[in-house]
C-alpha cells in the first residue's frame, strides 16, 4: 500500500459533501427558513395537544451540492465525471436546541466539506496538518454559539452564516432556504408519576424510533476525516494489515 494513494484518498474525502435528507414522520416537523417569519416560535409551539416538544434539530448553511461540486471542478481545472447532476443538499453544520431554544453544546458537529472548498479557493490543496486548520474553522461557529446566553434567534443565525462565509470567503450561494429546523415531539409525561411502566416503555420505543431517524442526518465526514489521517500516519509507520498490502494483491 503505498502512503500517496492514501493521501489522495485523504484529501478526496475532503470534497463529498454530506447530504441532507428529508423527514417524514409524524413527529417530526421541518421548517424550511427563508426569513424571520419562518422561524418556530418556542414559547408558544402549535403542537397536538397531550404533546411535548422535546428537541430541535438544526442545519446551518444550507446549500445545493452541486453548486460546490461544480466550483471544486472548477477550480481543479477538472471536469465533474464523478458525480451525476442532483438536486441535493447540504449544509455547513448541525445541533440541536432543548425545547427552549437554547443551545445543547455537546451536540455541535460541523461538515468538513465547507472548510475543504475554502482550501480549494484558495489554493492551499496540500496541507501536511489538516487539524489545526479545520480546529479554527469549527471555532468560528462554536464561539459564537456558545456565547449565546439566551435562546437561539434568527438574527443570531443570519449573522453566524454571514461572519461564517465572510471568514473562508465562501462563494457557492446558499439555499433559498438556508436554515432548517427539525421539531421533534413525543407525548407529554408527568414526571411525578412512576405507576405507569409500561406506558413509559411504549413511549420509550416511540421516541427511540424518532431519534434514528433524526441521527441519520448526522454529519460524519469529518469524523471520517479524522481516521483517515490516523491511518495515514500509521501506514507511514509500515502499521498496516494484509489487506492493504499491495504486495498481496
Amino acid at each position: 500500500m503505498k502512503y500517496k494513494t492514501m493521501q489522495y484518498w485523504h484529501k478526496l474525502e475532503h470534497f463529498y459533501p454530506y447530504i441532507l435528507e428529508s423527514q417524514h414522520n409524524e413527529n417530526i416537523k421541518t421548517f424550511m427558513i427563508h426569513g424571520k417569519e419562518d422561524f418556530p416560535k418556542f414559547d408558544r409551539p402549535d403542537i397536538p395537544k397531550n404533546m411535548q416538544v422535546r428537541y430541535y434539530e438544526v442545519y446551518l448553511g444550507i446549500f445545493k451540492a452541486d453548486s460546490a461540486l461544480n466550483v471544486i471542478a472548477k477550480r481543479l481545472r477538472a471536469e465533474k465525471e464523478f458525480q451525476d447532476e442532483s438536486d441535493e443538499r447540504s449544509c455547513f453544520c448541525k445541533f440541536r436546541l432543548d425545547p427552549r431554544g437554547h443551545f445543547d453544546k455537546g451536540s455541535f458537529k460541523v461538515s468538513s466539506f465547507p472548510w475543504a472548498v475554502q482550501r480549494v479557493t484558495q489554493e492551499k490543496i496540500y496541507l501536511e496538518k489538516w487539524d489545526d486548520d479545520f480546529h479554527k474553522f469549527q471555532e468560528l461557529f462554536f464561539m459564537k454559539l456558545f456565547a449565546a446566553p439566551d435562546a437561539i434567534t434568527y438574527e443570531m443565525m443570519e449573522d453566524i452564516i454571514k461572519y461564517v462565509s465572510a471568514s473562508i470567503g465562501w462563494e457557492i450561494v446558499f439555499d433559498e432556504f438556508w436554515l432548517r429546523m427539525d421539531r421533534v415531539i413525543g407525548e407529554y409525561r408527568q414526571p411525578a408519576k412512576t405507576d405507569v411502566l409500561e406506558k413509559d416503555e411504549e413511549d420509550y420505543d416511540i421516541n427511540t424510533v424518532v431519534d434514528e431517524l433524526v441521527k441519520a442526518n448526522d454529519l460524519l465526514n469529518s469524523f471520517f476525516v479524522r481516521d483517515l489521517e490516523r491511518i495515514n500516519a500509521q501506514i507511514q509507520k509500515g502499521n498496516y494489515g494484509k489487506a492493504l498490502d499491495e504486495s498481496s494483491i
